[in-house]
């Protein structure tokens, strides 16, 4: 399968994915990409192509790239920023987490 007919078959299953889960947490849920991620880590979603996690803020969730190191987090509020090297994480009190 060419590499372009994949990542739009897992841009239509991550968007089916956010209204479904957007209809279940009663806030919009975001699949693109944006600077600054904060909320609390709910869980891993095993897509066809991908797992990714879900962030849900105050205002919205977010659907973002899923890393083993998320799983001890989960139910506790993480933030992160996206930088073109790699993302990068943190806790709410500003404390590393564990390497990517």
């Amino acid at each position: 399968m060419a590499s372009g007919r994949r990542s739009r078959l897992a841009a239509r299953e991550a968007h089916a994915l956010a209204a479904e889960l957007s209809a279940e947490i009663g806030k919009p849920v975001a699949v693109e990409s944006v600077a600054r991620v904060e909320g609390v880590y709910a869980r891993r979603v095993d897509l066809a192509q991908a797992r990714v996690a879900l962030i849900v803020g105050e205002q919205e969730g977010h659907l973002v790239r899923w890393r083993p190191s998320l799983e001890p987090l989960a139910g506790k509020y993480v933030s992160g920023l996206k930088s073109l090297q790699a993302p990068t994480r943190s806790l709410h009190r500003d404390m590393p987490l564990p390497p990517m």
